[in-house]
């Protein structure tokens, strides 16, 4: 059964387009987690939101490499630009 859990870290970019445009990112925790962020839903905004601290709320999993993935439901923009 997956749960709802929530985690804070700051959003950055894993791969760009050929126009330097951010098309996969992660959350990096204060203590080196990493989650691959899905893109689908809510969790797309977050391209938006490069280096910003965040707290997301949503289901972590494995992916077929073994990374951490969330499915974000909802997040928090916890720094004010």
């Amino acid at each position: 059964m997956e749960t709802e859990t929530s985690v804070t870290g700051i959003i950055v970019p894993v791969n760009y387009d050929k126009d330097y445009n951010a098309v996969s990112i992660m959350l990096f925790t204060d203590e080196e987690q990493e989650f691959l962020i899905e893109l689908s839903n809510i969790g797309y905004e977050l391209l938006h939101q490069l280096r910003r601290l965040v707290k997301i709320s949503g289901t972590i999993r494995k992916n077929n490499t073994g990374r951490n993935t969330i499915s974000v439901r909802r997040y928090e923009i916890l720094d004010s630009y």
